[in-house]
């Protein structure tokens, strides 16, 4: 499938839309611009496709035939999950960037051990933060 990207880049926020062929939207994605528009780019962007993606699997259980519960039951147990590696993932990469930081940085030294205990209780918290978040959005 042939999609179309676009990305209105403001001083505030950026958007981005995902279109298919026909023109239609397929998902959308917003965030705050920051200081570093690449990066707002491709957060815009990311959860544009995202969002375009969970929207075509919602197509599919919707053609084969699922109730709107069981629909609704699956992209939401689909989405926690997705969330939760994502959020995994994301942590990962800052605990990467900590433990160069805290080797690097003359400040920082010795700290090594101090942060790979944050960084282990945020993994071992993943579960019940997401739950939380879903059951109680903001």
């Amino acid at each position: 499938m042939k999609v179309t990207i676009g990305i209105d880049l403001g001083s505030t926020t950026t958007k981005a839309v995902v279109l298919d062929e026909d023109g239609e939207v397929l998902g959308r994605g917003i965030t705050n611009s920051r200081s570093n528009y690449q990066v707002a780019c491709e957060v815009a962007r990311g959860e544009a496709l995202i969002h375009a993606r969970f929207g075509l699997v919602a197509a599919a259980l919707d053609g084969a035939g699922a109730s709107p519960g069981e629909e609704r039951a699956v992209l939401e147990e689909l989405e926690r999950r997705f969330r939760k590696r994502q959020y995994l993932a994301q942590l990962a990469t800052f605990a990467a960037i900590l433990a160069r930081r805290a080797h690097e940085d003359l400040l920082c030294r010795g700290l090594e051990e101090i942060v790979r205990g944050i960084v282990a209780k945020m993994e071992s918290e993943a579960e019940a933060l997401l739950v939380t978040c879903w059951q109680n959005p903001p």
